[in-house]
């Protein structure tokens, strides 16, 4: 792959799952959601979720910490276009929480 940086393109390295991908893109966010695109047209209802997505901009030579996005997937899913989906994990997501808070007030009696 070629990425001609005179651009406002950049080059990003995302993670999420078991899953990685680079993207041409101008943000963070349209890279995530290119990525989300991509990795559901190759896994279909395969497609592993974590709940945040890591976008790491490559095009800077001095990569920092700054350089580092987290987003959160459902809002990446809905950035995608993909809202039925972003909808079910954000109640997925809601399920877990609710299930991990009622363990810890369980350890707590």
């Amino acid at each position: 792959m070629i990425v001609d940086l005179s651009t406002e393109n950049k080059l990003f390295l995302i993670e999420c799952a078991n899953w990685k991908s680079i993207q041409v893109a101008i943000d963070p966010e349209e890279a995530g959601a290119l990525a989300l695109e991509e990795a559901y047209q190759e896994y279909k209802e395969r497609l592993a979720l974590s709940p945040t997505i890591s976008i790491f901009d490559l095009s800077n030579p001095n990569i920092s910490p700054n350089d580092c996005h987290i987003l959160n997937t459902p809002t990446a899913l809905a950035n995608a276009g993909m809202h039925s989906i972003s909808k079910k994990y954000s109640t997925v997501m809601k399920l877990m929480i609710n299930k991990i808070n009622d363990n810890d007030s369980k350890d707590i009696q």
